[in-house]
C-alpha cells in the first residue's frame, strides 16, 4: 500500500522528537533515571523471602543469572521458603530436602526425565500434567507439600515465534528513499535517540513465577492463620491442586527491520475437590467435583509503547503489546479423553456471563445435601474423612473485571470463556507524549494483569458405589495481544493495528477418583445409670476400625460412620465419679447401611441389648 507524505516546519518536528524521548517503563510521574542503564516494566519485582540458591550450579548459565537476580535473599536449605536444586541433589540432599518440604518450602528443579521417579522415592508426589501438542516442554518444576501438595510446572517454549515480514505493508525502496530525503530537511538528529528494552526469555518467566509464589504465599498465609485444623486438616486433604504456567514470546515486525519484542506467561491454578453422594440418594447420586479455577495473564509484561528514531524524527510509533483476547477451555473427560455420560453442572459456573455484575466480591456458597464419602479412593476406604450429611462450600474470591468483558457458554458440561478486550475500550489516537498519556488511551487490565477466577461442580451420575472409574481433567488456553502503530512527519499518515494470537498445546491431569466405598452410621444409645466409656468398633475380621475416647451418659448417643458392612462394638460401663470399670459389654453383628439421609443411615442400638462380656 502506497503511503501519502505529510511534511511540516522543522520547529514543529523538533517538538514532535520532544515528546518521543519518554523511555518505555518509566511508572507513571516518575522522571526517567539517566543513570540507570535499563528501565524495567512497572511489575520489575523480587522475591523478599529466603531463598537457598546453592543448587543452581548446573543451570543455564542465563538462566541462573536470572534466578540471582529476583532471588537476591540466599540462605541455608533449612531456612529457606524457596530452595532450588540440581538434578544430582534430589538423591543426594534426600535429608535436607525432605526437612524443607516437611517445612512448606517451594522446591524448584529442573524438568528433567525421572524427576517424577526421583521424587517418589521421598514419598512426593509430582502433579506432572499430560501435554498434546508441540512447541512447549517443561522448563521448571515447583513443588509445594502445603496441604495435599502440588506441582507448578513452567513450559517453555522449544521453538521461538520468528519475526516475519508482512508483505503487503512493507514500504518499498523507494518509498523509503523518497522519505530519508525529505527527513534531511527536517532538523537535527535527538541527541538521545529511544531505545527500546528487550526482555530477557528467563527474565519474563520468572517475574511471574515470582508474582505467583508471592501471591501463593499470602494464601498459605491466610489459610493456616484461619483454618489450620478445618482448612489443612480436612478441605485441602480433600482436594487437589493443578497449576502450570505457558510463556508468550512475541518477537514481530512491526515494518522493514523494526521489531518489537516482548515475552510473558500465563498463571493456570485449578483446584479440584472431589465428593461422592452415595446411590441411596436416587439420581442425585454421584461423583461432585468442585473447580475452583484462577487464570492469570500477566499483560504488564508486554505493554511497551515504542518509538523508533529514524534520521531526524521519530519515524514509527508502536502501542502494544496490550491484551486483546483470551480464550480457557476447562473439561472433565474420561481416561481415554472422551465425552462422560450424563456429565452435567450442578452448579453453573460464576460469573456466568457478561450480563452479571462484573464486580464479584461476596463469594459463591451452594450445598450439597445427602449422604456424601470423601477423601480420594487411593488412600484407601477407611482413610478418607467418611461419612457426611451434606457439605457446603463458601468461596471468598474476589475480583473486579471492569475493564474486561467476557463472554460464557455452559450450553455443554465444558466451561467456556472469552475474556477480551471491547474496542470501545481502546483510544487508538495520535497521542504521543508522557507514559500516563499514553496508558489512559487503553484500560488497565489490556496492559496489567487480572484474575479470571472462576468456580463451579460437575455432577457425574454415571458411576456408582465401589467403582473404580477415573477421568481426566483437560485444559485448553489460547491468548491473543494486539499492535498498533504509524508514521508520522509532523502529522500523522499511516496506521495498522495487528493482531497476534497464541495457542498452547492441551494439557490435563488424571485425577485420582474420590472414595466411593458407601457409608452408614451406628448410633448406640446409653440406657445406663454408668456412663458409657471406651467405645471401639472391630470389623468381621476383628480389625479395630474406631474408637471414641469421651465417655456418654445416661441416654446419650455415640455416633460412628463406617463403610457398609458388618461389625461388634465394645464398651465399657464405668463410675462417673470414681472411673471405675463396672463392666464390658459387646454388640454382635451390627449391620451398617447406607441412606440418603442420616436417620435412614443410621442403625439404632442401645447398650441394654449388649452382652456383658465376662
Amino acid at each position: 500500500m502506497r503511503k501519502i507524505f505529510h511534511f511540516i516546519p522543522a520547529l514543529a518536528v523538533l517538538v514532535l522528537m520532544a515528546g518521543c524521548q519518554k523511555e518505555p517503563g518509566t511508572p507513571d510521574n516518575d522522571p526517567a533515571k539517566p543513570d540507570e542503564e535499563k528501565s524495567h516494566e512497572l511489575d520489575w519485582n523480587y522475591f523478599r523471602g529466603s531463598v537457598y540458591l546453592d543448587g543452581i550450579s548446573s543451570y543455564d548459565d542465563e538462566l541462573k543469572e536470572s534466578v540471582k537476580t529476583f532471588f537476591p535473599l540466599a540462605a541455608d536449605m533449612s531456612n529457606a521458603q524457596v530452595v532450588f536444586i540440581n538434578e544430582s541433589d534430589v538423591k543426594a540432599k534426600t535429608p535436607a530436602l525432605l526437612k524443607a518440604i516437611a517445612n512448606d518450602a517451594y522446591i524448584v528443579c529442573p524438568a528433567y526425565n525421572g524427576a517424577k521417579d526421583d521424587f517418589a522415592a521421598l514419598g512426593v508426589e509430582l502433579d506432572i500434567p499430560e501435554i498434546s501438542g508441540n512447541g512447549y516442554e517443561p522448563l521448571l518444576y515447583c513443588y509445594n507439600g502445603f496441604g495435599q501438595g502440588f506441582t507448578y510446572v513452567m513450559f517453555g517454549q522449544t521453538v521461538f515465534e520468528n519475526p516475519q515480514p508482512e508483505d503487503n505493508e512493507n514500504w518499498t525502496d523507494e518509498e523509503w528513499n523518497a522519505l530519508d530525503e525529505e527527513n534531511q530537511k527536517l532538523g537535527p538528529e535527538p541527541d538521545d535517540p529511544l531505545e527500546e528494552y528487550d526482555w530477557n526469555y528467563y527474565e519474563s518467566l520468572l517475574a511471574a513465577f515470582v508474582n505467583w509464589l508471592n501471591n501463593d504465599l499470602s494464601d498459605q498465609e491466610a489459610t493456616k492463620s484461619q483454618y489450620v485444623v478445618d482448612m489443612k486438616g480436612r478441605l485441602e486433604d480433600l482436594g487437589k491442586r493443578y497449576t502450570y504456567s505457558y510463556s508468550v514470546n512475541l518477537n514481530k515486525t512491526i515494518d522493514k527491520d523494526f521489531k518489537l519484542n516482548q515475552s510473558t506467561t500465563i498463571s493456570v491454578d485449578i483446584r479440584v475437590f472431589p465428593v461422592y453422594k452415595q446411590s441411596s440418594n436416587g439420581d442425585q447420586a454421584g461423583d461432585y467435583y468442585i473447580v475452583v479455577s484462577k487464570i492469570i495473564p500477566y499483560n504488564q509484561r508486554m505493554w511497551n509503547p515504542t518509538c523508533w528514531p529514524y534520521r531526524f524524527f521519530c519515524r514509527l510509533r508502536a502501542y502494544g503489546y496490550w491484551f486483546e483476547e483470551m480464550n480457557v477451555a476447562t473439561s472433565l473427560v474420561d481416561k481415554n479423553g472422551s465425552d462422560i455420560s450424563g456429565l452435567n453442572f450442578y452448579d453453573t459456573p460464576i460469573p456466568e456471563n457478561k450480563n452479571v455484575s462484573k464486580k464479584y466480591t461476596e463469594g459463591k456458597s451452594f450445598n450439597i445435601g445427602g449422604s456424601l464419602s470423601s477423601g480420594a479412593s487411593d488412600k484407601g476406604p477407611s482413610a478418607g474423612i467418611g461419612l457426611s450429611i451434606g457439605g457446603g462450600w463458601n468461596s471468598s474470591t474476589s475480583y473486579d473485571l471492569s475493564t474486561i468483558d467476557f463472554d460464557m457458554d455452559s450450553s455443554t458440561p465444558t466451561v467456556n470463556y472469552r475474556y477480551y478486550t471491547n474496542e470501545d475500550n481502546v483510544k487508538l489516537t495520535d497521542d504521543w507524549g508522557e507514559q500516563h498519556k499514553i496508558d489512559k488511551n487503553f484500560p488497565s487490565t489490556a496492559r496489567n494483569q487480572f484474575n479470571a477466577n472462576t468456580n463451579w461442580v460437575w455432577h457425574v451420575p454415571s458411576v456408582s458405589d465401589n467403582e473404580n472409574t477415573t477421568f481426566k481433567l483437560k485444559n485448553k488456553l489460547d491468548i491473543t495481544y494486539a499492535t498498533w502503530y504509524h508514521w508520522r512527519a509532523a502529522a500523522e499518515f499511516d496506521g495498522n493495528k495487528r493482531t497476534y494470537k497464541t495457542t498452547f498445546p492441551e494439557i490435563s491431569w488424571p485425577l485420582v477418583a474420590p472414595n466411593r466405598v458407601p457409608w452408614g452410621i451406628i448410633a448406640l444409645k446409653n440406657a445406663s445409670t454408668y456412663e458409657m466409656a471406651h467405645v471401639t468398633v472391630y470389623n468381621q475380621s476383628n480389625k479395630k476400625m474406631d474408637v471414641l475416647y469421651n465417655s456418654f451418659s445416661k441416654d446419650q448417643v455415640a455416633k460412628i460412620a463406617l463403610p457398609v458392612g458388618t461389625y461388634s462394638v465394645r464398651f465399657d460401663l464405668i463410675d462417673g465419679t470414681t472411673q471405675k470399670k463396672y463392666a464390658s459389654y459387646v454388640y454382635n453383628n451390627v449391620e451398617v447401611k447406607q441412606g440418603s439421609d442420616e436417620k435412614s443411615a443410621s442403625v439404632q442400638i442401645s447398650s441394654i441389648d449388649a452382652v456383658k462380656e465376662l
